[in-house]
């Protein structure tokens, strides 16, 4: 009797009719330690996350406890399992490796703690593995995210042993052959053409390869490029066009003049997709129309009048603001490309009038270097513009998230540019200035000081 009370509820029950006549069978299933569980792993992960190297004395008791959790039954316990991985090992990296690394002068890209060496590899082995066997897309695409993380935060020498094998995947992912994708269910009426959860995410790491590598990644983009080429095709749906067109844009920017294969054959599509019904493809096409642009000017300058007309329209009034912002980026690559362009006339007021870009903010980094080398070369030619250019340059050096937005050569230079004005000419500057908010003003003072 002891042991009958102690035992747990039947999973199967049985309801009855008054009649009796039938017995109905239903199973419960009890999901409250599978949560508990699940949220157990995001919590190591948050925790990791905020607390950095100061998390390293949990480092090794976690990996441990969450280790055994790689071949979880269920996918939710899976997904929260890659993205803690990944801040997992931030913590070593940062605890061991950041240290060395900050004293190490040119050769600190190749250096690694022993300790977050050998954790690099437990790790990037479980991704893989991950990436071409596991039969969850979201699962597989937090893994290509936490490899991203990774990658950007070691580099390309620490991850170059794993480079054949991340290429394998990719193009098992992007043949949509992957074990996950032959596994969904045909009757998921959620379920569309474009898969939005993986393979944006396996585009995005694409990219984040390219950028890891620079054009030293020019033969293994080349071996993706025709699979990549299938949803840039007219009778593939939008969200298929417009991921695979900034796909190729991303990883073209990185690869410099090693883009220039990829041009002809996609001008024809940039050309479509500029005048295409969904702004996501307009915007992908106006941000890589600039792209090839400044990566390959000389093939690109028979073009530009073409690029010039298509990526007018786009700044109609009834256009978004995003992708507007990435047509004025398109033209500042192109000034970026060449400072003393014949079309500089007809480019400069475009770019000046619209500072600060405030619907895709990292476009200001374009403006502002198109700005810097346009001042290299010709500052007279600027002369009607300085207010703008000062007022531009203030409100996004002064936001907080500019470090998110612009790299450091378009700070430095912003700073100097603004500098430089206010020395040169001092009453006009301080009516500019004067004009400011408050908080930008205060901004200058401490930081642009006249």
């Amino acid at each position: 009797e002891a042991a009958a009370a102690q035992a747990p509820p039947p999973m199967v029950g049985q309801d009855s009719d008054d009649d009796g006549e039938e017995e109905d069978e239903y199973f419960t299933v009890r999901t409250a330690w599978l949560d508990e569980k699940s949220s157990a792993v995001h919590c190591v992960g948050v925790f990791a996350g905020g607390m950095g190297a100061a998390f390293e004395p949990y480092l090794d008791r976690c990996l441990e406890s969450i280790g055994a959790l790689s071949n979880y039954f269920h996918e939710d316990v899976r997904q929260n399992l890659q993205t803690t991985l990944h801040k997992l090992f931030a913590v070593s990296f940062h605890a061991y490796s950041a240290p060395m690394r900050a004293t190490a002068g040119e050769a600190a890209e190749q250096i690694l703690h022993p300790k977050t060496a050998s954790l690099l590899d437990s790790m990037m082995d479980e991704l893989l593995r991950t990436m071409r066997s596991d039969d969850d897309k979201e699962t597989v695409a937090q893994a290509c995210e936490a490899v991203q993380a990774i990658s950007l935060l070691v580099g390309p020498f620490c991850m170059s042993k794993f480079l054949q094998q991340l290429m394998e995947n990719m193009t098992l992912l992007f043949s949509e052959k992957a074990p996950c994708q032959s596994a969904e269910d045909e009757d998921d009426e959620e379920e569309d053409d474009h898969d939005h959860i993986l393979i944006d995410a396996v585009s995005e790491l694409l990219g984040v390869m390219a950028k890891t590598w620079g054009p030293a990644f020019a033969p293994h983009f080349q071996a993706v490029f025709p699979l990549i080429n299938k949803f840039i095709k007219p009778s593939r749906q939008a969200s298929d066009r417009l991921m695979g067109i900034g796909c190729i844009a991303e990883c073209s920017s990185h690869l410099q003049d090693a883009a220039t294969p990829y041009i002809l054959p996609m001008l024809p599509v940039l050309a479509q997709g500029l005048k295409d019904e969904n702004s996501g493809v307009r915007r992908n096409s106006a941000f890589c129309c600039g792209v090839f642009c400044r990566a390959a000017p000389s093939t690109m300058a028979p073009y530009v009048p073409q690029v010039l007309a298509g990526l007018e329209p786009l700044f109609g009034e009834d256009e978004e603001d995003e992708t507007k912002d990435n047509a004025i980026g398109a033209l500042a690559r192109i000034l970026q490309a060449d400072p003393t362009s014949a079309h500089l006339p007809q480019l400069l007021p475009v770019i000046c009038d619209n500072l600060p870009l405030e619907g895709d903010e990292a476009e200001n980094d374009a403006a502002i270097m198109a700005i810097l080398a346009v001042f290299a070369t010709n500052p007279a030619v600027l002369n009607p513009f300085l207010g703008k250019i000062v007022l531009g340059f203030t409100a996004v050096l002064s936001a907080d998230n500019v470090q998110q937005n612009l790299k450091p050569p378009a700070i430095q230079g912003a700073v100097q540019l603004i500098g430089t004005l206010r020395r040169e000419y001092p009453e006009p500057m301080a009516q500019v200035v004067a004009t400011l908010p408050a908080e930008q003003q205060t901004w200058l003072a401490h930081n642009v000081p006249a």
